[in-house]
């Protein structure tokens, strides 16, 4: 059996660091294929990219992690939007019989708001990238392992808690129940009342609970930030 060699540890978790992590847990748990093994040697060598893991493993694993988020986002906005047309648009709050309709916002109004939206944050991304520095690190090299690493700001939560936990329960575990948690809200207002109205009485669970997960997720990635 052929030993892999280690994967660099890039001074920042960029995208590419993103993908060298889960390109060292993939090929690290993959069985090494052997002679007369078809299928497990086709999708090894599919996912590493050769016999080993090397430069085009990351570059596959980069690849396919920025596809696999952006597809399934692309196929649900398009969800969304097929879903608020079939239902006649977005919910607004029940009258009573023999008062006047609600006034709507029109179709062009709408679509000038949104791509005025659009261009402003298109124009602030733009002023960041040209006037911020991305605190990321050079560029990994094989065998450049340095001592400090940082996740991105997204992720410095689940950093944070891994100083705490250990790697299955604050790596794996808690994105997961924090992502159960946000599927399960909607089903914890079941009344038709309250519908199209901020922060309706109806609706007090699900508010409470959502403000205290983003109070703990802010908490713990405020205190990763300022380590």
């Amino acid at each position: 059996m052929q030993k892999r060699p280690s994967l660099p540890i890039p001074s920042r978790w960029s995208a590419a660091g993103l993908a060298a992590g889960c390109a060292l847990w993939f090929t690290g748990c993959a069985p090494q294929p052997e002679a007369g093994r078809g299928i497990s040697d086709t999708l090894y060598r599919l996912v590493v990219g050769g016999e080993e893991v090397g430069p085009i493993t990351l570059l596959r694993f980069y690849a396919w992690h920025v596809v696999g988020l952006a597809l399934p986002l692309v196929l649900l906005m398009v969800w969304h939007g097929f879903r608020v047309r079939r239902d006649g648009g977005v919910s607004s709050p029940e009258r009573a019989p023999g008062d006047p309709p609600l006034p709507r916002v029109e179709r062009a109004v709408m679509v000038r708001r949104e791509v005025l939206t659009f261009l402003l944050t298109v124009a602030a991304l733009v002023l960041l990238a040209v006037f911020v520095e991305p605190p990321i690190g050079p560029p990994a090299q094989p065998g450049a392992l340095v001592e400090d690493t940082q996740a991105p700001w997204i992720f410095l939560w689940i950093q944070e808690l891994l100083r705490i936990w250990p790697p299955a329960i604050a790596g794996v575990l808690a994105p997961l129940a924090v992502l159960l948690i946000l599927a399960l809200l909607p089903y914890l207002d079941w009344s038709n009342e309250g519908v199209a109205v901020w922060f309706n009485r109806q609706g007090r669970s699900a508010q409470i609970v959502l403000i205290i997960l983003f109070l703990l997720i802010l908490a713990l990635t405020v205190r990763a930030a300022l380590r």
